[in-house]
């Protein structure tokens, strides 16, 4: 497998919610796939595949992270992380559409250039937040 596409690095992506950072993990890995298969060349068939399941994939961990932070009594940041949300999902749908359009079998380096940004910032970021108030709110019960 590329480990060189994308690392786990628990110091920097945990979100100290358990579920969440293995649902994390597990987009990091489908993402480590694909860019693998890209890398060798894999035939277009099989990249699709792989791209399908990174998609369906990334919409059950939004459902999944959704779900979460809409339970925690005070999480500011619900819809606007859901938006966040809906707006990586229409530029992967958007991706996709075009890859499978195009003649070319290898996607292009600003998709995966996308994917690393966004994970990166996204867990980093906004998915922190969400972790910190979780566990704020564990302790003061």
């Amino acid at each position: 497998m590329d480990r060189s596409f994308f690392e786990w690095d628990p110091n920097k992506y945990s979100v100290s919610v358990p579920a969440m950072d293995r649902e994390h993990q597990e987009l990091i890995h489908l993402m480590n796939h694909l860019h693998e298969l890209n890398q060798q060349k894999s035939d277009k068939k099989v990249i699709v595949t792989a791209f399908e399941n990174l998609l369906k994939y990334a919409e059950k961990h939004f459902q999944d992270e959704e779900a979460f932070f809409f339970s925690l009594p005070h999480y500011p940041l619900a819809q606007a992380h859901k938006k966040i949300h809906d707006d990586i999902t229409n530029k992967l749908n958007d991706f996709f559409v075009k890859f499978k359009a195009q003649p070319s079998s290898q996607l292009p380096d600003d998709f995966f250039n996308f994917l690393k940004i966004w994970l990166s910032a996204h867990i980093a970021g906004i998915d922190k937040k969400y972790g910190e108030v979780a566990q704020y709110q564990k302790r003061s019960a």
